[in-house]
């Protein structure tokens, strides 16, 4: 790896340095303020938060895999939302190393982070030819990606950048198979794993890979030329057998997913298209950086204000490119038609095109409508606009491809090469700079929270959640939807004590705890009781932190 990652010592600082500036960059809060305050909010946080301690109860021995202590005691309920694997196990390292939930969450995002910069360098050393310094730039870019910023409430998505790592392990493995199977063998078992893995960890990123991918083989085999397609079946017909081996790695790694995800997604149907619909991209979705951002906000503004809907500042729409970067990248598409490119890129670039065209409303008619039956498991997926920060990866990589035509920048060349251009790359690393705050988690107030409980009483061996936390900052309806329902995820993993409240994406069938506030939820939680046989359950009541150890009354749940 040596004689083409680093060549020289140059090499090293320049991947030294980016990679320390980029995390710096993108944790620049947390650092500022030793973790007083962490990415997410009181939902969307403290409910990832319960699902990583979730898995380091699993590795302390406290929980089976695929059974949360929510939802109690409803089976496989880690199949109701992202099942944060491979966070969850970088996390548990934190906890047992001696940093709290909050800490250990953050550290977990600068691990996921650190792995896309290492596998964008990776991708682009390898299979475009850049030099070090090119490679360290994009990859700065990559990983500090102002949409990535913006959703930072769905840490999740982080693993967007676990994509060039696995890229570039496909890559060696395609490249081994035909001449050195054991090593292709190799590398194919640990594509297999890595992405069964991270299936388990963040089903949407691991979809839109898929997803993205099957466009670029589609385009690959359209765009071959005869001598390409004849190369193509020698490689199929030598590289067999270790390919071979990889899909039964991946079939069998794919068994714990199937295991909890299967029969919830038979128990809830998934995700209507009426519902999907809400979350589909506008036209000029790409260019929807958010008010944040530090080049474009005002213009986003601006644009939103006399766009309205088709420019939508909700959260959950914001998952555009700055703009330079954006013309960076269809500039690398268009000159990927000139000269002699590989095939690979021009396949690269209608691919990352037609996949996103495909995701979008046209003229108000959705065009995902065509897809979402058809596409394996798409109905699973609700928010497809979020395909628009996965695709930071392809067109990041079709920027910088630009840049090395226009600036002549090669693998051969030294840093030097970059005077030209560097006006134009420090402007690409400025734009994707985002001034929103997605720190509301303060770590000494949920700390003192947690604190403030007491142990739960001796016969207690499950609870409910009585009232909320006194401090409401949600609008009334949402806020009785939710704020118990997390309070007590969070609660029963941190306690390692079963609650039958929680929150997810999806939800046992026939249960409905919200409401904490409705006359009707003491009623809904004995009905809930009775369903299951459940004993010696108690009740917390998170409005003064105290247990009940008494069945639910009919005034338990009355409003303050």
């Amino acid at each position: 790896m040596r004689q083409w990652l680093f060549r020289t010592r140059s090499d090293v600082m320049w991947f030294v340095s980016a990679g320390l500036f980029a995390l710096v960059i993108f944790f620049r809060q947390q650092l500022r303020s030793a973790f007083a305050r962490v990415f997410g909010d009181r939902i969307d946080g403290l409910i990832e938060i319960a699902h990583l301690e979730h898995w380091h109860n699993v590795l302390r021995g406290v929980s089976p895999w695929d059974r949360t202590l929510w939802y109690f005691p409803n089976p496989d309920t880690v199949g109701y939302n992202d099942g944060y694997l491979l966070y969850g196990l970088a996390y548990g390292f934190f906890r047992v190393i001696g940093a709290d939930a909050f800490v250990a969450s953050d550290l977990t995002n600068m691990g996921v982070k650190a792995v896309g910069f290492l596998g964008f360098v990776l991708f682009a050393r390898r299979f475009a030819g850049a030099s070090m310094p090119v490679a360290a730039v994009f990859a700065l870019i990559f990983t500090i990606a102002n949409a990535s910023y913006a959703n930072a409430y769905h840490a999740q998505l982080f693993s967007v950048g676990f994509a060039p790592l696995l890229a570039f392990w496909i890559g060696i493995a395609i490249g081994n198979a035909p001449h050195r199977p054991g090593r292709a063998a190799g590398y194919g078992a640990l594509v297999a794993a890595f992405y069964a893995a991270w299936m388990m960890t963040a089903f949407y990123t691991a979809w839109f890979f898929a997803y993205g991918a099957a466009f670029l083989l589609l385009f690959l085999a359209l765009l071959a030329t005869p001598a390409e397609r004849h190369r193509a079946r020698g490689w199929v017909r030598g590289s067999w057998r270790p390919m071979g081996l990889a899909g039964a790695i991946f079939a069998i790694g794919l068994l714990p997913f199937l295991h909890v995800y299967w029969p919830a997604a038979r128990r809830t149907g998934m995700h209507d298209f009426h519902e999907v619909s809400r979350y589909l991209p506008a036209l000029t979705g790409l260019l929807n950086v958010g008010p944040g951002n530090l080049v474009y906000g005002r213009w986003d503004l601006w644009l939103s204000q006399r766009w309205g809907t088709h420019f939508s500042m909700d959260a959950e729409q914001i998952m555009g490119m700055p703009w330079g970067l954006l013309a960076c990248g269809v500039a690398g598409a268009v000159l990927c038609w000139s000269g002699r490119p590989s095939v690979f890129w021009r396949a690269l670039a209608l691919a990352t095109f037609v996949s996103w065209l495909a995701t979008t409303r046209l003229h108000g008619h959705p065009l995902w409508h065509l897809f979402y039956r058809v596409v394996p498991a798409a109905p699973a997926v609700r928010v497809i606009c979020r395909y628009e920060l996965f695709l930071t990866f392809p067109v990041t990589l079709l920027a910088m491809r630009a840049i090395m035509r226009i600036g002549q920048v090669s693998a051969r060349r030294g840093p030097l090469a970059l005077l030209p251009v560097a006006p134009l790359l420090v402007f690409l690393v400025i734009e994707e700079i985002n001034l929103d705050n997605p720190l509301s988690l303060v770590r000494a107030h949920e700390d003192a929270r947690l604190a403030a409980i007491p142990a739960a009483p001796a016969n207690c061996r499950s609870f409910y959640a009585v009232n909320a936390r006194p401090d409401p900052k949600m609008p009334p309806g949402f806020d009785s939807q939710y704020s118990h329902n997390v309070d007590a995820m969070f609660i029963a993993e941190m306690r390692g004590i079963p609650t039958l409240n929680g929150i997810d994406s999806f939800s046992p069938p026939g249960w409905n705890l919200f409401g904490y506030d409705d006359p009707t939820y003491p009623a809904r939680v004995r009905d809930d009781i009775a369903q299951h046989r459940l004993t010696h359950v108690c009740a917390l009541d998170l409005r003064t932190s105290q247990w009940r150890d008494a069945p639910p009354t009919t005034d338990a749940a009355a409003p303050p």
